[in-house]
């Protein structure tokens, strides 16, 4: 079922990408409205999918995300890692920018930047910005790290297990 989520995912994403990109008339840039309804969705059915999952294969949520381990030192360590990564990443940014303008192609914001430049209102702003700094965050590691990373380290390889579901 997730591999099917997954596929289903993807492969909508490539589809809108692959029709924007063939479309002459310009590029949609959607509403705060439409923002809601696609994280309620998309990140809504991320988050109640595990849940199910995870009942039907009678594994708590505390097994699935390693919960028992030291929180204190999970936090200490992410928080180093990201000043870490934060660079790196910037980095990575300036790298493909300047890719890109190799190519003479222009980066694009993503849908959910567009959308929250295009909203007047606060409120709409305040709604899209809290489900995509909350929401998506949440059902992504529900996901990818609570869902497919444990599944992939059962089948006896967690260092593939980790690259994998990092990939994915």
């Amino acid at each position: 079922r997730f591999v099917g989520y997954l596929v289903c995912v993807y492969g909508a994403l490539a589809l809108l990408t692959w029709a924007q990109g063939r479309s002459e008339i310009k590029p949609f840039i959607p509403t705060a409205a439409h923002m809601v309804v696609s994280m309620l969705s998309s990140q809504g059915a991320a988050l109640i999918l595990p849940a199910r999952f995870l009942r039907e294969h009678d594994v708590t949520w505390t097994e699935a995300f390693g919960l028992r381990q030291n929180r204190a030192r999970a936090v200490l360590f992410g928080i180093l890692l990201a000043f870490i990564a934060l660079p790196v990443g910037w980095g990575l940014q300036k790298a493909s920018f300047d890719v890109l303008g190799h190519f003479q192609m222009q980066p694009e914001e993503q849908a959910a930047v567009q959308g929250l430049r295009a909203t007047d209102a606060w409120f709409s702003r305040f709604v899209v910005g809290i489900g995509a700094m909350l929401l998506a965050p949440a059902a992504e590691e529900t996901l990818f790290r609570g869902i497919l990373y444990p599944a992939l380290k059962q089948l006896g390889h967690p260092r593939l297990a980790l690259i994998l579901s990092s990939v994915i």
